[in-house]
């Protein structure tokens, strides 16, 4: 898996859709909004808070696409 371009990584306070393969699209939650970041050597994870659920997850930038 490679680390997408910076540019095409979901910001803060953007609202975004889940893949379908995700677990979390699995059990419903669908759609959410980026609430932080976490940047390592190697990795990028974007931590999303879920509207249905409330639940916040960290998921890889290419498990998501962003919406209006």
């Amino acid at each position: 898996m490679t680390t997408p371009e910076v540019h095409e990584i979901p910001h803060t306070g953007q609202r975004v859709a889940v893949a379908p393969y995700t677990d979390c699209y699995m059990r419903g939650d669908r759609c959410g909004e980026v609430v932080g970041k976490a940047l390592g050597h190697n990795y990028v994870l974007l931590a999303v808070k879920f509207d249905r659920s409330g639940e916040i997850r960290k998921l890889h930038p290419s498990a998501m696409k962003v919406i209006a």
